[in-house]
């Protein structure tokens, strides 16, 4: 939260956020939150329900980051990575595993190498359990260099129970931040 209140004005920083809804920092984070002044719409807050899991998070990075971060063309992309998210975490209930966390690093990388020159910083923060933590910091590590995920170990909790209010979810934010970024209209769901 408190990177959304630095940049919420400035259009020079896009800002996007994946979290669990109703238990981010301050009660901040709301899809509504879209910036302010010069920086109406570089802030994008994707709050999650509870056990949106490795496919949901996926979707979301596909159908929203992925294009309006082409659209935005970042010099530098910078992921803080919490491990809250992780299915072992004590206190938020997102049920991401470390495949899942490979996978949106694998994302990142190849975002980064498409816009950036590669130009990729993790910043660890967030994770209540620390040997779950310890092991997505590794995982997230081998998958920056070596680009190997194991797609067949990912969690499907999202497919399974929460496609409806994933997808509505995805469609509000969209709703939100079609006017800032056009790219949005042709990002939907793939099959």
């Amino acid at each position: 939260n408190g990177t959304q209140e630095i940049f919420y004005r400035d259009p020079s920083v896009l800002y996007f956020s994946t979290h669990q809804e109703n238990i981010y920092p301050r009660r901040t984070g709301k899809a509504a939150e879209t910036g302010a002044g010069p920086g109406k719409g570089f802030n994008i807050n994707v709050p999650l329900p509870p056990h949106t899991g490795d496919e949901g998070f996926i979707k979301v990075f596909k159908e929203l980051l992925v294009p309006v971060a082409r659209a935005f063309k970042p010099n530098l992309i910078i992921v803080s990575a919490g491990q809250d998210a992780h299915r072992s975490d004590f206190v938020a209930q997102m049920r991401m595993t470390d495949a899942g966390f490979a996978k949106l690093t694998t994302m990142m990388r190849a975002l980064a190498a498409e816009q950036c020159d590669g130009r990729l910083v993790f910043v660890l923060e967030g994770g209540y359990n620390p040997k779950a933590a310890a092991r997505s910091v590794e995982t997230i590590c081998k998958a920056l260099r070596h680009n190997v995920v194991d797609t067949a170990a990912l969690e499907s909790d999202a497919r399974i129970k929460l496609a409806p209010v994933l997808r509505s979810r995805i469609e509000y934010v969209r709703s939100l931040h079609l006017a800032h970024w056009p790219i949005l209209a042709h990002s939907g769901p793939r099959a």
